[in-house]
This record gives C-alpha cells, sequence and structure tokens, in this order.
C-alpha cells in the first residue's frame, strides 16, 4: 500500500470535516532520513517558510518536544481517528444502527497505516511554532529502523 493511497483516504476523511471558514487537514509524512526522531522532525518543521519574510525557522524555534507512546498499537491510534474523523464539529453524523461504518472506517485506515509503517515506535509531537500552523492539530510520529513518518491532523479556519 502506498503513501499516496493512504493519503488518498486520509484527504478525503478531511474533506468530511471541512465546514464554513474551517479546513481540515490529514496527511502520512515521509519524514527526512536522519539518524534520530528529533533530528528528522527538525529537518521537517524547519523547512516551513514564513510567508511573511519568505524564510524558514530553524529547529530550535519550533520547541519540538516528543512523548513516547510505546509500541504503535490499535488501542493508542483508534481514539486519536475517531475524534479527528468523527468528532470535530462538522465531522459526518451517523445514527445509533450505523455506527459500524465508523468502525470499518478507522480500521481500514489502521490497517493502511500497519502496511507502510508496520511494527514501530509511537510518539505524540508537540511544537510551539513560530509562524501559523494550524488553528487546531495533533502530530504523531511512527519510528521503525531509522525510518520515521508524522501522521499530521489538523484545523484551520
Amino acid at each position: 500500500m502506498s503513501l499516496d493511497k493512504l493519503n488518498g483516504k486520509l484527504q478525503v476523511l478531511g474533506q468530511l470535516n471541512n465546514g464554513p471558514n474551517t479546513t481540515a487537514d490529514f496527511e502520512l509524512l515521509a519524514l527526512p532520513q536522519s539518524t534520530s526522531l528529533q533530528e528528522s522532525l527538525g529537518l521537517h518543521f524547519a523547512s516551513f517558510v514564513d510567508w511573511r519574510t519568505q524564510q524558514p525557522h530553524s529547529a530550535e524555534k519550533w520547541h519540538i518536544e516528543t512523548k513516547q507512546l510505546g509500541k504503535k498499537s490499535d488501542a493508542a491510534l483508534q481514539p486519536i481517528l475517531e475524534y479527528w474523523f468523527f468528532k470535530l464539529p462538522y465531522a459526518p453524523k451517523f445514527e445509533d444502527d450505523r455506527l459500524w461504518v465508523k468502525s470499518n472506517i478507522i480500521n481500514d485506515v489502521l490497517e493502511t497505516l500497519d502496511e507502510i509503517v508496520g511494527e514501530c515506535e509511537l510518539h505524540e509531537v508537540f511544537v510551539a511554532p513560530p509562524i501559523w500552523y494550524e488553528g487546531h492539530w495533533q502530530d504523531v510520529a511512527f519510528c521503525r529502523n531509522g525510518n520515521f513518518w508524522l501522521l499530521h491532523l489538523g484545523v484551520t479556519d
């Protein structure tokens, strides 16, 4: 399963959460190759260009912190995905007799994600951006054998 296919699914789920003056942005990014998650995240965030100055900000100015969540598991990711896919103000609503649809969607995303990142470590990523990043977001990093990915879930207005 390719990263593009997963991102296509995430893009559709993001579009389902769009509302008046609100845009959801869900994507999985392959982070730059590096010797550590912290360095890889630093390279990623330092690549964002400030629209006013047309210059990037150093990784230090992003104040990147991570919290290890342990091995990747559906139990750790399921509540995160459920919140972002189905609990935002403009998220699709399901009647009680159709709640199984939410489970199927989350399970499909988890299966596709597993095909890409496999067995890996899971970290929540916290930043204090020096520039506009999103109105509300959650970033989760996946680490396996020197490869790093970032699941970005955000909403902006």
